[in-house]
C-alpha cells in the first residue's frame, strides 16, 4: 500500500520539526505539508526540507526508497481546516494513494505508529483508523521505548482521534469529502464521523498505535484563539442545523433516511 502523509501547519516551527523528525514509515509514502500563512520561519524550513529530499531522490531510485516525494501547498485560499484536508486528499488521490494519514503538526510519533495504522487498515474493512494519544501517561522521551501490544491485544474504541487519522481514499469519496463549512475549524471532524456512520462506514482508534498530541498549539498562538469562542459556538449551531442535534445525540437511522433516502437506507 502506498500512502499519503499530510501535515497541516500554521507557525509553531519547533513542533513541525519534531513531528517530521519522528515520522517513520516502512511502506511507500509521499509527504505533503499544507502551510497556512506561517511567518515564523516554517516556510524556509519546508523549502530546505524539499531541497534536501530532491538531492536524496536524485541519488536513490524510487524503487529503493520508501519516501517517494515531499511537497508543499503554501497559503491555499481556503477558509477552513476541512477545506485543507480536502486539498490533501485530492492531491493524494491524483497520486493513486489508497489511504492518507492526515495529521496535526503538534504531534510526535512512536517509531511504529504509522506502520501499525497501515497494518490495522489492511487487516479489516474500516474506513478510518486513528492513533491513540498517550500524552497524559508519559513524556516524549519515554515514547520510543514503549512496548506496543499486538493488534489482537490492543484495545479499540469507536471514537476516532482526528489529529492522527489514516483514511481510505475511497471512503472519503463515498461520503463526499470533508465539510468546508466550519470556519476556521472545529466540528468538521464530528461532521465527517457522522457522515461515515450514515454510510455505514466504521472508524476506530487503536492503542496499538500510540503517539503524543500536545493539543491546541495552533489554536492558542494568538490571543483569543485562531477559532474564537463565538465562532466555535456558531460552528456548534451549524452542526445542529445540519444533523438535528449535537454529536452524542444523533439519530443515525433517521439521518440515513434524510441523507440517503428510503430506498438506500442501510439495514
Amino acid at each position: 500500500m502506498t500512502i499519503g502523509v499530510a501535515f497541516f501547519v500554521k507557525n509553531c516551527l519547533h513542533y513541525t520539526q519534531e513531528c517530521l523528525a519522528s515520522l517513520q514509515v516502512s511502506s511507500k509514502y509521499h509527504v505533503l505539508v499544507v502551510d497556512d500563512f506561517s511567518s515564523d520561519g516554517t516556510k524556509s524550513f519546508l523549502a530546505e526540507t524539499a531541497e534536501a529530499f530532491s538531492g536524496f531522490a536524485a541519488d536513490v531510485p524510487a524503487e529503493d526508497r520508501n519516501m517517494q516525494g515531499f511537497s508543499m501547498i503554501l497559503d491555499p485560499p481556503v477558509p477552513s481546516l476541512g477545506a485543507r484536508w480536502n486539498l490533501a486528499m485530492e492531491y493524494f488521490k491524483d497520486l493513486e494513494c489508497e489511504a492518507v494519514l492526515l495529521c496535526n503538526n503538534d504531534i510526535v510519533f512512536h517509531p511504529k505508529t504509522v506502520d501499525v495504522l497501515v497494518e490495522r487498515l489492511h487487516a479489516g474493512d474500516e474506513a478510518l483508523v486513528t492513533a491513540h494519544n498517550v500524552r497524559d501517561s508519559m513524556q516524549v522521551a519515554m515514547l520510543n521505548g514503549l512496548v506496543l501490544p499486538s493488534l489482537e491485544e490492543a484495545s479499540e474504541a469507536p471514537h476516532p482521534d482526528f489529529s492522527c487519522m489514516l483514511l481510505r481514499t475511497a471512503a472519503w469519496e463515498q461520503v463526499g469529502g470533508f465539510s468546508e463549512a466550519f470556519i476556521p475549524c472545529y466540528f468538521e471532524d464530528n461532521h465527517f464521523h457522522t457522515m461515515l456512520k450514515i454510510h455505514d462506514l466504521v472508524a476506530v482508534s487503536t492503542t496499538a498505535a500510540p503517539y503524543i498530541h500536545f493539543g491546541s498549539v495552533s489554536q492558542n498562538q494568538v490571543p483569543g484563539g485562531v477559532c474564537t469562542g463565538a465562532r466555535f459556538e456558531a460552528n456548534r449551531q451549524k452542526f445542529v442545523e445540519i444533523f438535528g442535534s449535537l454529536p452524542d445525540e444523533i439519530d443515525i437511522p433517521q439521518l440515513r433516511k434524510q441523507f440517503l433516502g428510503e430506498k438506500q437506507e442501510i439495514a
